[in-house]
């Protein structure tokens, strides 16, 4: 069937009216509804076009809408648009097209395909469901993703470079739950029983991001990517930040795993590691650990492999080592450790540490206290 570009013009009269373009002058853009006869459909003006019942498309391999226009907003009301188990997109939109809105709704059913395929730049996708899809969406670069769920898909949902993605939950995905362009801003989301929890490209910048219950890994954190106040729990490992990375306030705990993998040159200050049945923090080389805590952990509470490290103001009890060091040319300078079952400190030669004393010894150690490591 050859894909209509009109929708249901008698329909449309009764349906809606004509709406006010924000900002444009008065221009006014027509109201469309696209019903179940109209599919395949094929958006070739722009407008606002509106689904408000449950329409389901039969025709694998095929996409059920194509836009093919920019400025093009589709609008779910109470309505849902289910595919055929197969191959093709529920929403595609053509290449070199831009500024889609996609809002509301269900959209289900394309098991070998793409739920909302938006390549184009200055994209929305709000409050939207998607699931049992190969791919739930598919966002180019500066998308805004907002309030969005993608459950039971192979991948989850995808952004380009410096998109927005705020409040969005992703579960129960065979693949990566959230994958984020390079300089992209990711806010309040929750990614858990996926294979991963989230990947984030160069630069990008993660917020209140909690990653749990993943098979294999919470966050990946590519190269100089930001993340705050973010957690990662019950996943095989917590997280693992790529080179020159910075973690702040954030947490990884109960992973079967390790809790937080740092590369070269990361900064962790006033995170937290806590009862990972591996080593709590591990860090290789150029790191700097700052006032971070690291307790409870089966394995080592801070492990420095490399050299050119700090370790700094830290607090490490009850894993079965405090601090190793195997690398050299380390600084490890004013941490406190306690009622590690091995043993408080494992410091190789070659390293720069304090002298090891109790807290009464402390006051009469000659220097500056930061220059103590206190054993309790």
């Amino acid at each position: 069937m050859k894909p209509r570009y009109f929708i249901s013009p008698v329909k449309a009269a009764a349906v809606a009216i004509c709406v006010a373009a924000l900002g444009d002058g008065g221009r006014t853009v027509p109201v469309r509804e696209i019903t179940q006869s109209d599919l395949p459909a094929e958006l070739r003006e722009p407008g606002v076009y509106v689904i408000v019942s449950n329409l389901v498309f039969e025709q694998a391999g095929t996409d059920a809408i194509v836009v093919g226009a920019d400025g093009v907003t589709i609008e779910f009301r109470g309505g849902s648009l289910k595919g055929p188990g197969g191959a093709g997109c529920g929403i595609r939109q053509k290449e070199g097209r831009k500024g889609l809105v996609v809002k509301g709704g269900i959209i289900e059913g394309w098991s070998e395909g793409v739920g909302v395929w938006a390549l184009g730049a200055s994209n929305r996708l709000e409050q939207v469901s998607v699931h049992g899809c190969a791919t739930g969406a598919v966002c180019g670069a500066g998308a805004t993703v907002r309030g969005v769920t993608v459950y039971r898909c192979g991948e989850g949902l995808v952004v380009g470079p410096e998109a927005r993605v705020r409040g969005a939950t992703v579960y129960e995905c065979r693949g990566v739950g959230l994958r984020v362009g390079p300089r992209s801003a990711v806010e309040v989301c929750t990614l858990y029983n996926n294979r991963v929890g989230v990947e984030a490209e160069r630069g990008a910048v993660l917020n209140r991001v909690a990653a749990y219950g993943n098979r294999k890994l919470g966050m990946r954190l590519g190269t100089e990517c930001i993340a705050k106040l973010c957690s990662a729990y019950e996943n095989d490992t917590g997280i693992e930040a790529g080179a020159e990375s910075v973690l702040t306030d954030s947490s990884s705990f109960q992973n079967r795993g390790t809790g937080i993998r740092a590369g070269r040159g990361v900064i962790l200050r006033g995170c937290s590691c806590a009862m990972n049945q591996g080593d709590g923090i591990v860090v290789e080389r150029d790191c700097r650990v700052i006032k971070d805590s690291s307790t409870g952990n089966k394995g080592v509470g801070i492990r420095v492999t490399g050299e050119g490290n700090r370790v700094e103001a830290c607090k490490v009890f009850d894993n079965r080592v405090g601090i190793m060091v195997t690398g050299g040319g380390n600084l490890i300078v004013g941490n406190e450790a306690g009622r590690n079952r091995e043993r408080n400190y494992d410091i190789a030669p070659g390293n720069i540490a304090g002298k090891v004393c109790g807290p009464g010894e402390a006051a009469g150690v000659k220097g500056h206290r930061p220059n103590v490591e206190y054993r309790k």
